[in-house]
């Protein structure tokens, strides 16, 4: 009896590690990058209690028309910037829009994460470009069983209008 609960104990282990190993090697397929978001400083003076720094927002399509589109500007607790939001009925693909910021300091200090401001945006993507870019971009999705998986996933997103969020952070003293 012991030697067939070790044996069996053994085969486990090997099933384990077996599986374990298959799982590094599986490539998760992502939905294309629809947007590019974007926030720069636009000039060489650093942020004081005194001044008022001037930051460019830049929000991109790259891939199809961009839908619905939310945009909101926030920041830690020490910074406060303005414009807090604004709306973009269609960014058409390959363009932009930009933003102008301005952040000035309300308190000395910041959270743990230091002083930053947020770009967010909620849109909905143009599903059906990133269907036919999935669909021909055999470079990036080789693998067709886990292509057809992300292109069900698109066809389910786009019949639900599935709305995205993508947020990037700048952080006023690091740059």
């Amino acid at each position: 009896m012991k030697k067939i609960l070790v044996l069996f104990v053994g085969f486990v282990i090997m099933q384990t590690s077996t599986f374990a190993m298959e799982r590094k090697s599986v490539k998760r397929y992502f939905c294309p990058q629809s947007i590019q978001l974007n926030v720069v400083s636009d000039s060489k003076s650093k942020l004081t209690s005194e001044s008022i720094l001037s930051l460019m927002a830049t929000v991109r399509s790259r891939i199809g028309n961009l839908t619905r589109m939310k945009v909101f500007f926030d920041s830690s607790d020490d910074l406060d910037v303005s414009p807090k939001s604004a709306d973009i009925d269609t960014l058409a693909s390959g363009t932009e829009k930009n933003f102008e910021l301005k952040v000035r300091i309300v308190k000395t200090s910041s959270d743990s994460s230091g002083s930053w401001v947020r770009l967010r945006v909620s849109y909905l993507p143009d599903y059906k470009a990133s269907i036919a870019e999935v669909s021909v971009d055999l470079k990036s999705y080789p693998n067709e069983t886990q292509r057809k998986q992300l292109l069900n996933a698109l066809e389910k997103y786009q019949a639900n209008e599935q709305i995205d969020i993508q947020a990037v952070r700048f952080f006023v003293f690091e740059n």
